[in-house]
């Protein structure tokens, strides 16, 4: 979805005769269960800095919670920031199936 969002932002950019390339860059909040948040992070930050390696992006993980989730803000190119997001929903869910919660 986020993609095509994407997509239809620059085509109407590019149809309007608007410069898009300040959208080569995208932000998206993704919200962590609380209690999956500790396995995002990793041991000293070790798994959050391998996503950030690995996806190419910036993230940064809010220490508020909103009805037991935290935020975690991610900014790179739209396809870098996806597979970040994939990378963290599959830790998510591995984390769910080890301790019995999916």
């Amino acid at each position: 979805a986020q993609q095509l969002v994407h997509s239809t932002a620059m085509l109407a950019c590019e149809s309007a005769g608007v410069d898009g390339s300040h959208m080569a860059q995208v932000t998206t909040i993704f919200w962590i269960p609380r209690e999956m948040s500790g396995a995002v992070i990793g041991k000293q930050g070790a798994t959050l800095g391998a996503i950030r390696e690995q996806a190419g992006v910036k993230i940064q993980f809010g220490k508020e919670e909103i009805k037991n989730m935290r935020p975690c803000s991610i900014t790179g190119t739209l396809q870098s920031v996806v597979q970040a997001q994939t990378l963290i929903h599959k830790l998510i869910v591995q984390e769910q199936q080890t301790k019995g919660l999916g």
